[in-house]
């Protein structure tokens, strides 16, 4: 009777080790929100240093973030209004740290049809962090609502 005992014990106490080893290996290589996270915003409301852009204009906006990871990001842009305007993906690679500043963002596209010169736009911009080989994750930000002449530099 207790060798069955022993015997049930041992493997129980495998069974709490094995869900342990897997709970942490989980929240190390998958996880990206508890722990392993790649990166770390103070605000997703990005603020562009301009409130009246030209087309063609560099588009740079004021951030506060504690990146952590060596991975670098991939950003997509687009410049939104009534329409989607897609820029170019921008591949961003900084070594982690905290960092608080300016950083361009893209460019306001020539093409914009004059019909929209001087109305409201903002830019929704979507940066991916690859966590590991099978896991992304996605963050996503918006600027503040500027205007668009209707010239070109």
């Amino acid at each position: 009777m207790i060798q069955k005992v022993t015997h049930v014990f041992h493997i129980i106490m495998a069974s709490i080790v094995i869900a342990t080893a897997m709970l942490c290996i989980y929240w190390y290589f998958i996880d990206g929100e508890i722990v392993n996270v790649p990166i770390e915003f103070e605000n997703t409301l990005l603020q562009t240093t301009k409130d009246v852009y030209e087309r063609g204009d560099q588009v740079e906006v004021l951030w506060k973030f504690c990146k952590n990871t060596n991975e670098s990001a991939e950003l997509k842009g687009n410049l939104v209004n009534g329409f989607t305007h897609y820029m170019p993906t921008i591949v961003g690679v900084r070594p982690p740290g905290c960092y608080d500043g300016l950083d361009a963002i893209g460019y306001i596209p020539p093409n914009i049809p004059k019909e929209h010169a001087n109305d409201d736009f903002h830019i929704v911009l979507e940066g991916t962090y690859r966590i590991n080989p099978i896991k992304t994750k996605t963050y996503r930000f918006t600027t503040n609502e500027f205007k668009i002449l209707d010239k070109i530099k």
